[in-house]
């Protein structure tokens, strides 16, 4: 793994939620990372590589949406979708871990959680933060401190709400108690599974 982990993502609500933040957080607690900086693209601006792909898919399926009936048939229909195209290997996944209910005993209680992942008040201005650093503070608690935009030049929260110039070395702590190592044996979270044919 590398020592500072850089991640860009869409700006969608299931991106920019707690449990990203928990699941980074957790890679820093553990050291499988110093770091990371977790970035969301700025609205209007999210058209990558991969919207052509799924824009094929969407119109493939629109069109033959009748026949995916299963999860081979969707399988199938990817495929279909994308040609000649050289996009990877598709290979079908049966399960995922269900980290949203295995994070919730470690996470702050709602009620003290900041408010800071999808707006942020500043100067009683509201911020739409799209640059996240998770970290760990020389107590070894792991915090995040956030940006509006990445040009901005100091990390919020600060230690002067109404002057924003230096960053609060304390952060925004995420967890009321840091979650076990999932990879080590029984402690990860357990498997949703999928619809199967």
């Amino acid at each position: 793994m590398p020592k500072t982990l850089y991640v860009q993502s869409d700006n969608a609500s299931d991106n920019k939620c707690w449990t990203m933040l928990a699941f980074f957080a957790m890679m820093v607690h553990h050291s499988y990372v110093s770091e990371v900086f977790f970035s969301f693209l700025l609205v209007g601006h999210t058209h990558e590589d991969i919207d052509q792909f799924f824009s094929s898919l969407s119109k493939f399926l629109k069109r033959e949406l009748t026949r995916v009936t299963t999860p081979s048939k969707f399988q199938e229909g990817i495929q279909q979708a994308m040609g000649n195209r050289a996009y990877g290997l598709i290979e079908p996944i049966d399960s995922v871990f269900d980290w949203i209910k295995w994070f919730e005993p470690y996470l702050l209680d709602t009620g003290d959680r900041a408010t800071g992942i999808h707006e942020a008040y500043v100067d009683d201005e509201i911020h739409k933060p799209h640059h996240f650093w998770i970290h760990k503070k020389p107590s070894g608690d792991v915090v995040f401190h956030y940006k509006e935009l990445a040009t901005d030049p100091v990390w919020l929260p600060s230690t002067n709400p109404d002057e924003v110039k230096v960053s609060d070395p304390n952060g925004i702590p995420i967890f009321k108690r840091p979650p076990p190592d999932p990879m080590m044996e029984g402690a990860s979270p357990r498997e949703a599974p999928f619809a199967s044919d």
